[in-house]
């Protein structure tokens, strides 16, 4: 590490306040820049946002453009026949994947090539904070002015809110919220094959789990289908890259420069392609790694009969998933993947993640409803059939299954406060600054005004955004007015225990709150995943609909949140048939009458006797 209390940096740029105090009094800066909302909100912390780069339109601008950049790439290698079609949409996940390297790039376009900069990096053993940090040391590379110091800490996860809500669901509960298919699927199925042991085998494999796959798995269990099991298959490291890295590297690489030129500046460009290359080839050797895993786990098991198998997958657009993909049709198997959530069909940013949809990487897909089928047929990476079916059955349980007494005169508030930080999606046209004051104005402005009993039920954070505290949890712990629910808890077996729900963004958050029939309240925000045009007219009159950016939204939401719960109540009734309508053709299919299992079998007859023809 070179010395760093002897320089005078221009930028200092650092996302964890712990790291900062430690080195502060050590270093010399003019400017800190920051993606933390907890450092930009810190009154004690002089900050800028390192977002200043993006403006509302610019931002919007970028993630629109990242779908036909990635269809540009995709017909580019679609020419060269030696690329497998599974490899061409791996390479392009990879694409999508170094567009947050882009982000992070275009946030620092201001720094010029002479000046000075300091890194520090938080440093954490805590496996939640493994993807948490900006990768600035890689993103600035072996620059002479660039310098970075480390700091280390065995940091805990953040504390947990503890109240009567923070209880663990019980195993009853859980069970009847799963349903008589996932006790078929987990426990019967055993059963049901041993009785059938001398019967004609015919084999189901599973990769990946959603409630949908399970729901319609049991169904497959119940026609003497045995579940063959693959958790234990591990995957198998080659040592030398494939031959194709390099051909698929040289084929991607104008349009990346291109799309480099556009956002960045011209002095990242070196790093910025070694980044890429990187990301590529750690994709493309996971998927060949996989590809030769699965290919041994047949040759291992080719007494099987495999004419007889079915292969169910949940989100398989991943490295392993292609991989498994690739060798089973070369059997002529398909891959089957079923539909795990509603945000597609009804918001606004979501035409950015096309590379990601189930019909990108699987041969039939099960949808929720017609507008999800649309979109599944209208993908311009798709080849798959796709079967309008519903949701699964769970949808229906949150409105029966009520285990709490429920709270008077009360709303709960579902956030969608899920920050990016350097790992997360880029699906909002709004930055983790945007999004903070968002909510924070929701708290000050709305809730702080409400006779109402408020519950906040922040959104469930697996791997952490930031280092520090949310500053919108900071706030609400320095009140006692709004009461915190522990974020670990599914807001599915909560909704049944409050008057009204409240959530904002169109995501599959608003529709499980939708299916409850508590009554709803919806913040459309413009640029955090807002409601379709067409979802947004037939949903207005179904439901407690409020823009967020009109100018009277404030008064408005109090005056409606402040009226009388029984009026409330009475004025959602009358809005059923609209909601209805909504549901059944965004959400889920209420009346659906298809016969799922021979609908798939027609389907897989129609795969394999055109995959033979080919």
């Amino acid at each position: 590490m070179k010395l760093y209390n002897t320089i005078k940096y221009k930028y200092l740029i650092c996302d964890s306040i712990k790291a900062y105090n430690y080195y502060r009094n050590k270093i010399n800066y003019s400017k800190f820049l920051s993606s933390s909302p907890a450092i930009i909100f810190n009154k004690h912390i002089r900050s800028d946002s390192v977002y200043k780069f993006w403006k509302r339109q610019s931002f919007k601008k970028f993630q629109k453009s990242i779908n036909e950049h990635n269809k540009e790439i995709y017909y580019k290698l679609r020419l060269n026949k030696n690329i497998s079609e599974e490899e061409r949409i791996v390479a392009n996940i990879a694409i999508h994947e170094f567009q947050k390297i882009i982000f992070k790039m275009a946030c620092i376009s201001n720094i010029k090539e002479k000046d000075t900069c300091l890194f520090i990096s938080h440093n954490s053993s805590n496996p939640s904070f493994k993807f948490t940090q900006t990768p600035w040391d890689k993103i600035f590379g072996n620059r002479k002015n660039f310098n970075i110091l480390e700091y280390k800490d065995n940091l805990d996860k953040p504390s947990r809110t503890c109240n009567k809500f923070s209880d663990k669901i019980n195993i009853i509960q859980r069970i009847l919220f799963a349903g008589i298919e996932t006790i078929i699927f987990r426990f019967l199925s055993k059963i049901i094959y041993a009785c059938l042991f001398f019967k004609k085998k015919k084999y189901l494999i599973c990769i990946n789990e959603n409630e949908l796959l399970l729901e319609i798995a049991s169904k497959f269990i119940k026609k003497r289908y045995k579940i063959l099991d693959t958790s234990d298959i591990r995957k198998i490291k080659l040592d030398t890259d494939h031959k194709n890295i390099n051909i698929i590297y040289s084929l991607c690489e104008p349009f990346v420069k291109k799309r480099l030129k556009a956002w960045t500046n011209k002095y990242h460009h070196k790093e910025a392609l070694r980044i890429f290359k990187n990301t590529l080839t750690e994709h493309l050797n996971s998927f060949w790694e996989w590809e030769f895993t699965f290919k041994n786990f047949l040759n291992k098991n080719k007494y099987l009969n495999f004419s007889n198998t079915v292969l169910f997958c949940n989100a398989p657009s991943n490295p392993k998933c292609l991989a498994i993909k690739n060798v089973i049709n070369k059997i002529n198997i398909p891959l089957i993947a079923f539909q795990h959530g509603v945000s597609a069909e009804i918001s606004n940013s979501h035409d950015y993640n096309r590379i990601f949809h189930d019909t990108t990487s699987s041969d039939i897909f099960i949808s929720f409803n017609k507008h999800s089928s649309q979109i599944a047929n209208k993908n311009p990476f798709s080849k798959a059939f796709t079967i309008n079916y519903r949701g699964s059955k769970r949808f229906n349980r949150v409105k029966k299954f009520i285990f709490n007494k429920t709270e008077k005169n009360s709303v709960l508030y579902l956030s969608n406060n899920l920050y990016k930080g350097y790992f997360g999606s880029l699906g909002t046209w709004t930055t983790d600054e945007g999004m903070a004051n968002n909510e924070m104005r929701i708290i000050n402005a709305v809730f702080k005004k409400l006779d109402k009993n408020i519950f906040y039920k922040p959104y469930p954070e697996i791997n952490h955004r930031y280092f520090d505290m949310d500053p919108v949890l900071a706030l609400l712990k320095k009140q006692n007015k709004i009461k915190l629910i522990n974020n670990n808890i599914d807001a599915r077996y909560l909704l049944g225990n409050f008057d009204i729900i409240m959530c904002g963004s169109a995501t599959s958050t608003l529709s499980w709150a939708l299916m409850s029939e508590k009554p709803l309240v919806f913040i459309n925000y413009t640029n955090h995943a807002s409601l379709k045009k067409e979802a947004y007219s037939c949903l207005k009159d179904g439901i407690f609909l409020f823009d967020f950016d009109s100018a009277d939204f404030n008064k408005k939401i109090i005056n409606f949140l402040n009226s009388n719960i029984n009026d409330i109540k009475h004025e959602w009734q009358l809005r059923k048939k609209k909601r209805d309508s909504f549901i059944n053709n965004f959400i889920s299919e209420i009346n659906n009458k298809t016969n799922i299992y021979e609908e798939i079998n027609k389907k897989i007859s129609i795969f394999q006797n055109l995959n033979a023809y080919n």
